[in-house]
């Protein structure tokens, strides 16, 4: 005799099924969305692209000495800085950074968030207020020769520095310098760190000539950070840049920017994930600069004279499934690939059943854009057809009990 609960004992097995082929799969799927082209003559070189927090693009000219201020779209909306050395000014401005400010007022006038801009032509970091650009402050960090990646984390300023191998960290309020961390910190080995990232208490360095992601635990602002992993594996072709991607309630990945594409690694760096690289034009890609927002990332390409390329980023694995299915439990409805899902007739456990039985089916051929392995595929269909056999069956046998009871107590009172 089937037990009661068969029905609940075979959801579980399947949704245990579900969640297993989504574990599987990366917590972070990326698509690439569209390429966005500049106006003529907006940029002369190009060296970097960061997302503000009003949603605007701002990208660095290098050679002219400037920053433009850009929409998602390409429209040029206005240009800041003037090229020279003077306080304000700007010289060869490469690589940029955002602080988040509360309570700050320079000049009397409030400002919610400050820029940083490492300068080649003047070795030096300097800040501006914004949205204005007005001058606060500049490093004197010694040897600083070439201002490369950049981030903020734990109230400490990182800066690499390729051409003097090491990583510059300054004191956030002051800029001013506070430790370096050289060959010596990455045990003797070639050092020359470009793109960098902090998530996690951890600093991650993307090196193209060693081909690899170094990783710093990094401790209490007076303590210098420490090597803690070297992320070398899954054929990493010249990374010149990484960032860390989180979706909301799931596990984050490591996004890695290799001259043509990207690839999508975890935290730790064992596992590879995904590899996406935008279509090749009339240019070879040489994508220098990423930043990205809660949807979107924006990587510039040097080679294709400055053009940004866009990449559109969601959550994956058993996120998405349980978000799906939290769905599914609000609305139930009933599911087949490639239908439009209609509303159950009729009402209690068996319309429920039905409704999961036929949701599970559907995400396990048709979730995170692609299909699970076979064998999995098939143990959950099955799974699902036996609680809906089940189900039926019980409803089959429900009916006719309530039909011969009848029966017998119309028998009872004719007789």
């Amino acid at each position: 005799q089937t037990s009661k609960y068969a029905p609940r004992r075979a959801m579980a097995g399947c949704l245990a099924l579900l969640l297993a082929a989504a574990a599987a799969r990366a917590p972070v799927v990326i698509e690439y969305e569209r390429p966005v082209e500049l106006p003529a003559d907006t940029l002369a070189s190009a060296a970097s692209v960061l997302l503000l927090p009003t949603g605007e693009l701002l990208l660095s000219d290098t050679a002219r000495g400037s920053l433009v201020v850009a929409s998602a779209d390409g429209r040029v909306i206005r240009r800041m800085g003037t090229p020279g050395s003077a306080p304000g000014q700007l010289n060869r401005p490469a690589h940029l950074a955002v602080i988040m400010h509360k309570d700050l007022r320079v000049n009397n006038v409030p400002v919610s968030h400050s820029l940083l801009v490492g300068e080649r032509g003047t070795n030096r970091v300097q800040q501006l207020a914004l949205p204005g650009g007005g001058h606060m402050r500049y490093s004197t960090a010694p040897k600083l020769r070439d201002p490369h990646g950049m981030c903020v984390a734990a109230q400490r300023v990182f800066v690499s520095d390729p051409t003097s191998h090491a990583i510059r960290i300054l004191q956030q309020h002051t800029l001013r310098t506070e430790s370096v961390l050289n060959a010596a910190s990455v045990e003797g080995k070639d050092f020359n760190p470009h793109g960098l990232a902090a998530h996690g208490g951890k600093l991650y360095a993307a090196d193209p000539v060693a081909a690899c992601v170094w990783v710093f635990a990094l401790r209490s602002k007076r303590e210098r950070p420490v090597l803690f992993d070297r992320i070398d594996s899954h054929g990493l072709n010249s990374p010149r840049g990484v960032m860390v991607l989180k979706p909301s309630g799931g596990r984050a990945v490591l996004v890695v920017m290799e001259a043509t594409g990207l690839r999508v690694l975890s935290e730790d760096g064992k596992r590879a994930y995904q590899a996406v690289t935008p279509p090749g034009g009339d240019s070879p890609v040489a994508l220098t600069a990423l930043a990205a927002d809660a949807e979107r990332i924006y990587t510039l390409d040097s080679g294709g004279g400055g053009a940004l390329h866009v990449f559109r980023w969601r959550s994956g694995g058993p996120t998405e499934l349980r978000r799906r299915l939290a769905e599914v439990a609000l609305l139930p409805t009933e599911f087949s690939h490639g239908v439009e899902p209609r509303r159950l007739s009729g009402r209690g456990n068996r319309s429920r059943t039905h409704s999961w039985a036929r949701a599970m089916a559907h995400l396990a051929t048709s979730s995170f854009g692609a299909t699970p392995s076979a064998s999995i595929t098939q143990a959950a269909l099955w799974s699902v057809r036996r609680a809906a056999n089940w189900t039926r069956g019980r409803g089959r046998a429900k009916a006719a009990n309530r039909t011969r009871s009848r029966r017998a107590r119309a028998a009872s009172l004719n007789g």
